[in-house]
């Protein structure tokens, strides 16, 4: 999957996108699980969620997933498949434990497709929750992309827009490879 093309779509085709950013998390932790509330930003509007999982990654996935899985169907079909992290030492002369740490989080979907997303920052659990944020992001968009694109290909064929319509099939084509829309109306 190309996420570079499907953001030029977003720029192309949605005259509206959703902007998510994490706030501020704040994690209860024991040896057998996490709790997490995360107050973020929803295309300007604030709103706190919470979720539970074995670590903060899964917590906050499932805290965005069970949040947003309501409006997104989509969502149901991908996963959380890996976790990569390591400490950026890029600049060597101030070799420190404030060094940004670079979270990658790789995501696969029902057919197995994968796409990963990756951030840094001074704090591990900031940068892997605003990794998660950024991922869910992208896919909100995605379903959104999927459902202005079938508008779009139902309008040119109405006016006998053959190959308008073409064009945006090619569009959905890369899009549905993000992950599975048959729930989507």
């Amino acid at each position: 999957m190309n996420r570079d093309l499907i953001s030029e779509y977003f720029v192309e085709y949605l005259t509206e996108r959703v902007t998510l950013a994490l706030m501020s998390l704040s994690l209860v932790e024991s040896s057998e699980e996490a709790s997490l509330t995360l107050t973020i930003s929803d295309t300007g509007s604030i709103s706190e969620i919470t979720g539970q999982g074995v670590g903060i990654v899964d917590a906050g996935f499932n805290a965005l997933l069970q949040f947003f899985r309501k409006k997104y169907a989509s969502l149901n079909n991908i996963q959380l498949s890996d976790v990569y992290f390591q400490v950026d030492h890029s600049d060597r002369t101030q070799l420190s434990l404030k060094s940004k740490t670079l979270m990658k989080l790789e995501f696969r979907n029902d057919s197995k497709s994968k796409s990963c997303f990756s951030g840094k920052t001074t704090s591990m659990s900031f940068t892997g929750v605003s990794v998660l944020v950024q991922a869910f992001e992208f896919y909100v968009n995605c379903e959104i992309l999927f459902k202005r694109l079938k508008f779009l290909i139902a309008d040119a064929e109405s006016r006998g827009r053959a190959d308008v319509a073409s064009r945006y099939r090619y569009a959905l084509s890369k899009v549905v490879e993000v992950t599975s829309y048959q729930d989507i109306a």
